[in-house]
């Protein structure tokens, strides 16, 4: 055993390979921890010796004894298990991209850019369908979701066509049952990954089938415009490829039942979900949208100010995307002040629902506007 292993295998903490096990249906069978410091686990025909003081001169070797046949029985390399025992606890998610282009473990820049813009945008879809499914989400800042998305690492790639690894940080499971047999609540953010797998295969489900509509249906499932422009810009610029996005489960909890763990979207089922995506922003409304920006024009009939009229908001802040340009149908007194804010260039704050048709997004319903503080005044 050469010196690197030998580290890396000290390096495993007893408690984590203990959790992985746990969470992959091994029985703790005895403990010997007092009198030889082991936990035995069985699973099956199998069993394995767990050894608890990594200080044991012969820690890496016993380590490497349990890790072999456990690597083996989960299908993955016994350096794959080391990375994720050695790692923060959380659902990992990979994407692998499949193509002649990344046949010697690399990929181009540019392309590795739009892999990691796609997982971001994923996961914030994902969040945001987990707390409030729609068919768009016309700026994704909810602050449980941003929040979840600050705690993603991105692990260490690994060979195999390209593998980018992004770990989702899960709270660990601290009771398995509830009385009355009820099933514990999940954490968010084991919501969010075992919603954006379910709503992968769903995509896959659709596609495989040579189909576009059903996705419309789909947003209670958590298909919305976000996901499906997010899996389309992952598209390679360096040719044709597939995406294969899996997860595994982290090893502080049971992994949820019935939920896929690897999803292949080929060329061809990424190809036109832009146009889906389109469509189902059509479809999209949002109720107490909160806009504030700048007043870029007013139209009235007349000089009347008892008559109502039309503004238009520039939105500041958050992630804009195509929310540029947002008109509003004012009532004549909330008129009045859109009309004193473009004059001192101040910023107005409005609320509504929001409305997209073809093009052009409106805001509806706005009985009032208003001027938020202006800094320069506190």
């Amino acid at each position: 055993m050469n010196h690197d292993l030998q580290a890396q295998l000290r390096a495993v903490s007893p408690q984590a390979v203990r959790e992985h096990l746990l969470s992959q249906g091994w029985v703790l069978t005895q403990d010997l921890s007092e009198r030889f410091g082991v936990l035995i686990f069985s699973r099956g025909d199998l069993t394995l010796d767990l050894p608890l003081d990594p200080d044991l001169a012969d820690y890496p070797r016993r380590m490497l004894e349990l890790l072999e046949p456990l690597a083996a029985s989960e299908s993955v390399s016994v350096p794959q298990l080391l990375i994720e025992l050695s790692g923060p606890a959380g659902d990992v998610l990979s994407v692998r991209v499949i193509s002649e282009a990344t046949a010697g473990g690399t990929l181009p820049l540019l392309d590795a850019l739009r892999v990691r813009e796609g997982v971001k945008n994923l996961v914030l879809a994902a969040a945001h369908s987990a707390l409030s499914p729609q068919p768009f989400f016309p700026r994704m800042t909810r602050a449980e979701a941003v929040q979840l998305l600050n705690s993603v690492h991105e692990g260490q790639t690994q060979r195999g066509s390209f593998i980018a690894r992004f770990i989702v940080p899960v709270e660990p499971e601290v009771q398995l049952t509830l009385p009355g047999n009820l099933e514990p609540t999940p954490p968010f953010a084991r919501r969010v990954t075992s919603r954006l797998m379910q709503t992968l295969e769903g995509v896959r489900r659709v596609r495989a089938r040579g189909e576009y509509g059903p996705l419309l249906q789909m947003s209670g499932e958590g298909v919305s415009a976000n996901l499906l422009t997010a899996l389309e810009g992952m598209s390679l610029t360096s040719g044709p490829g597939a995406l294969e996005l899996s997860m595994r489960w982290s090893r502080n909890r049971v992994a949820p039942s019935g939920v896929s763990g690897a999803v292949t979207l080929g060329h061809d089922a990424l190809t036109g979900l832009g146009a889906v995506a389109n469509e189902l922003k059509g479809q999209a409304t949002a109720q107490n949208f909160d806009v504030t920006g700048y007043v870029s024009h007013l139209t009235r009939q007349g000089e009347d100010p008892t008559v109502a009229g039309d503004a238009v908001i520039v939105p500041i802040g958050g992630e804009l995307g195509e929310l540029s340009r947002i008109h509003v149908h004012l009532p004549p007194d909330a008129y009045g002040v859109a009309l004193e804010a473009h004059k001192h260039g101040r910023v107005v704050r409005a609320v509504g629902t929001l409305v997209r048709n073809g093009r052009r997004w409106s805001l509806s319903g706005v009985s009032s506007i208003e001027l938020p503080p202006d800094p320069a005044e506190l």
